[in-house]
């Protein structure tokens, strides 16, 4: 359980990114 709570985590994390980088780009 821990380990999908990781990646669900990693994978908001980089859709987030994604999501600033294409702000600030």
């Amino acid at each position: 359980a821990l380990m999908r709570k990781l990646i669900e985590l990693a994978n908001a994390l980089i859709k987030a990114n994604r999501n600033w980088v294409i702000k600030e780009a």
